[in-house]
């Protein structure tokens, strides 16, 4: 059975809230890293692994990991730790405490259940290597004859503790950066690997215009939706499937809500009554309850793909 998911945290007492909310979200996207680097291992049943680094309660107690169970499909380790040997240091300084602190525990794991170290070993000198700057290329470039286009994605949580995380297509002309387009705000749909929504290769609409897909299904299925990415910067989100009263009523949606692309509500509001004018129930239900100021007092169906 394959490994397919790792996950560290840092547990706090509640009254330490401010103090310690920046160890929580330094652990998570430490994990974040750690599992993209990780190489394919095979570990009897174990399908994830979770490391806590905790203050509470002392029903967490840091057991020896002979003490853990060797086989299951998830494994919860804790490390009692005190918050305290953090304060007052640079950051990249407190990155790297805690990366030791849940690496070494893990690497004791591996030891003790007769597990492959080196696998882990190279995750961690992937971040280390790499500054805690996580920062790749994602799938194969695609030319027009003119320019070439290149995904990239980046998590910086290195000078000042506030993540800089998003999606980017980078243009060149030659080997000269024209633009450097963030269209996405979240890497963590690319770092994941039990599903990648960003898996179909881009496509050049015309000399100055790339569609980038976004899957959210699994095989060969078809995506419904992409962005279309002008080498100006200019960004739109589009529907492939143009007379699809469902897919324009999600689209709409999307530019509604502004999750997928920079909020529009006009915009919006224009793509669900288009959707209603061809037939589709919800985008008709939306109109009825339609409130500019208020959420919808109704049920948004999900997309049946």
């Amino acid at each position: 059975m394959e490994f397919n998911y790792i996950e560290f945290y840092f547990e706090r007492r509640n009254k330490d809230t401010e103090e310690t909310g920046i160890y929580v979200d330094c652990c998570y996207w430490l994990g974040v890293m750690y599992h993209y680097y990780l190489k394919p291992v095979i570990l009897g049943k174990m399908r994830f692994l979770k490391v806590t680094l905790t203050e509470i309660s002392e029903d967490r107690i840091e057991n020896p990991v002979d003490k853990y169970a060797k086989e299951g499909e998830h494994i919860y380790i804790y490390i009692r730790y005190d918050h305290g040997n953090l304060l007052n240091k640079p950051f990249v300084e407190v990155q790297k405490i805690l990366l030791d602190v849940i690496h070494n525990k893990i690497l004791e794991y591996a030891a003790c259940n007769n597990l492959d170290g080196n696998v882990f070993k190279e995750a961690y000198d992937s971040i280390i290597e790499n500054n805690f700057l996580f920062e790749k290329r994602h799938l194969s470039p695609v030319s027009n004859g003119i320019y070439t286009a290149q995904m990239t994605f980046k998590l910086d949580f290195q000078n000042t503790g506030v993540l800089a995380n998003g999606i980017f297509v980078e243009i060149y002309k030659g080997d000269q950066l024209v633009n450097k387009i963030k269209f996405f705000d979240d890497a963590l749909f690319i770092t994941d690997k039990r599903q990648s929504f960003f898996k179909e290769e881009m496509e050049w609409i015309d000399e100055e215009n790339i569609k980038v897909f976004f899957c959210t299904g699994k095989g060969n299925w078809t995506p419904h939706f992409y962005w279309k990415v002008n080498i100006g910067g200019a960004v739109e989100y589009d529907n492939v499937f143009k007379d699809n009263a469902e897919d324009l009523f999600h689209l709409g949606m999307e530019y509604y809500k502004g999750k997928m692309i920079e909020q529009d509500k006009t915009k919006g509001y224009m793509l669900i009554k288009k959707a209603a004018e061809i037939g589709y129930y919800y985008a008709s239900e939306w109109l009825h309850n339609y409130d500019r100021d208020s959420e919808h007092p109704f049920f948004i169906p999900p997309m049946n793909y």
